[in-house]
């Protein structure tokens, strides 16, 4: 659906809701991790909790997958790239979180203790290898908004200081 949306708007930019999904954040990481915790916790303990899980598709799934159909179809790979990974962080972040809940409120498979005991052990290894795959991928970019985000304000300052040393100059507009 969205590769389709994006080929009825080729020639049109990015909006800001697009863009806003295409470079996640360690925040985003945190997001999920809290909204997975919070979404199995209510779908354990509460008797109107069978929409929790589409709400969460909805919300945390979905928009990613149609930025990165969009931005693949508009021409914007490294933007794709982007989505893909917040969709990915959303996904590992809240299937983990919702594993953790669910073994620490006591639901498991009815295996034989041993294996039940290994199958938690190596579902554990690979949550935390996910999660630590997703939260370096996210560092870097968080690193990278933070150091352009640095960057543009220097650059703001230095215009802006160039300009007021100029006599009867003002700056009219700054685009960076």
């Amino acid at each position: 659906v969205g590769a389709l949306s994006g080929l009825l708007h080729l020639d049109q930019p990015l909006t800001n809701e697009l863009l806003a999904r295409t470079a996640p954040t360690l925040m985003d990481l945190a997001i999920a991790l809290f909204s997975g915790l919070a979404g199995a916790y209510a779908l354990s303990n509460s008797d109107a909790a069978g929409a929790l899980p589409g709400v969460a598709i909805a919300a945390a799934l979905v928009p990613p997958l149609a930025t990165v159909g969009i931005s693949l179809t508009t021409g914007h790979e490294r933007e794709a790239l982007g989505a893909l990974l917040l969709f990915l962080t959303n996904f590992v972040a809240i299937s983990s979180a919702t594993a953790l809940v669910f073994l620490v409120l006591g639901f498991r498979p009815k295996v034989a203790k041993r294996e039940r005991h290994s199958a938690r052990a190596r579902s554990v290894r690979v949550a935390m290898i996910l999660l630590g795959i997703i939260a370096s991928l996210l560092t870097i970019t968080t690193y990278r908004l933070a150091h352009d985000s640095r960057m543009e304000t220097e650059i703001r300052r230095v215009i802006y200081e160039s300009v007021r040393d100029v006599a009867d100059a003002e700056l009219d507009s700054l685009l960076i």
